[in-house]
């Protein structure tokens, strides 16, 4: 009998602490997505009002408010950059532009592609 209480208290005490555990992650998750929210509007990001890739048109104009809009926007980022450097990563432009002793214009500019996210020149 005392074996049964003893594994019920446990059972008890263990359900008790998941419980807990479960409300403070809970809350704890909800506070990361208020401060990401926060975040992205005070950095006051906006998707372009055209050109966006097929299927994310919806997007054109909004503003970037949470975490599946970052991702969406980083996606965009990724797409435009790999399309300006004909899929090279910023790593692989850097290395063609060592392989050429620092020499091509037009290599440095593709790296500063890569790296930026944008292309090199005034905006």
């Amino acid at each position: 009998m005392d074996n049964a209480r003893g594994l019920m208290l446990l059972l008890g005490g263990v359900g008790v602490g998941m419980l807990t555990a479960g409300a403070v992650m809970t809350v704890r998750g909800m506070r990361g997505k208020e401060e990401i929210h926060d975040e992205l509007i005070r950095q006051k990001i906006t998707f372009p009002g055209r050109g966006l890739p097929d299927g994310l048109d919806r997007y054109a104009g909004r503003r970037v408010e949470n975490g599946t809009h970052a991702r969406v926007f980083s996606e965009v980022i990724g797409g435009n950059v790999r399309k300006a450097t004909d899929g090279h990563s910023c790593s692989e432009n850097s290395a063609d532009l060592h392989a050429a002793s620092g020499k091509g214009e037009e290599l440095a500019e593709l790296r500063q592609t890569a790296f930026m996210g944008r292309p090199c020149g005034p905006l």
